[in-house]
């Protein structure tokens, strides 16, 4: 799971978005974990567009398409024509054998949000960080079976006290998230962030 900044974003002198996708797929490294490992992603500012932004980016249409063209996986969704790149995979839950000894994996539900497309300025009388449609899709995600289900957000979920960008910033759409949470009760969630 890869929570975003996969690249350095815009600056004075800096490549575009999608030559820096380019340079990234040329690391040795890089290159080797992503065709030996299963890859989910979503973006933060940097690969986003603009340094702690959301929905004012003038470059989120160039950012989602050089996101899209660099994690291809995503273009399958069934939301491709959504607002921003939220989307979620079930792994596993594969029947296995024959007869007596067939048997179920466990199957593990990754939903990954996208933090920045919605995202108004925390000071908005409405701010928000997903917006209706994504908070809509995100319901329904926590309650499709899975055995496990990782929510996965860019910015860090339940931290308050530093001064970086969190959802404590946004302390309605946090608190809207937790009840959610607690309302739905999906079976053995795990949320995952980043920064």
């Amino acid at each position: 799971i890869s929570l975003g900044d996969h690249i350095k974003g815009p600056s004075a002198g800096a490549k575009s978005l999608a030559e820096q996708y380019k340079d990234l797929v040329k690391m040795s490294e890089y290159k080797r974990a992503r065709e030996t490992i299963p890859f989910l992603a979503t973006w933060d500012d940097l690969d986003y567009g603009l340094p702690n932004s959301g929905t004012e980016n003038p470059m989120k249409e160039d950012a989602r398409r050089a996101f899209w063209f660099h994690f291809p996986y995503i273009k399958d969704s069934p939301l491709l024509d959504q607002p921003g790149i939220f989307h979620s995979k079930v792994l596993g839950g594969v029947r296995e054998g024959r007869g007596r000894r067939a048997r179920t994996t466990p199957s593990v539900h990754v939903i990954m949000l996208d933090t920045r497309w919605n995202r108004t300025a925390p000071t908005d009388a409405k701010a928000t960080l997903l917006g209706s449609d994504q908070w809509e899709w995100l319901a329904d995600q926590l309650r499709e079976p899975a055995d496990f289900k990782i929510l996965a957000s860019s910015i860090q979920i339940l931290a308050e006290s530093h001064a970086f960008e969190k959802w404590a910033q946004y302390p309605a759409e946090k608190q809207k998230l937790l009840g959610m949470i607690a309302s739905i009760k999906p079976k053995n969630l795990i949320l995952v962030s980043g920064d």
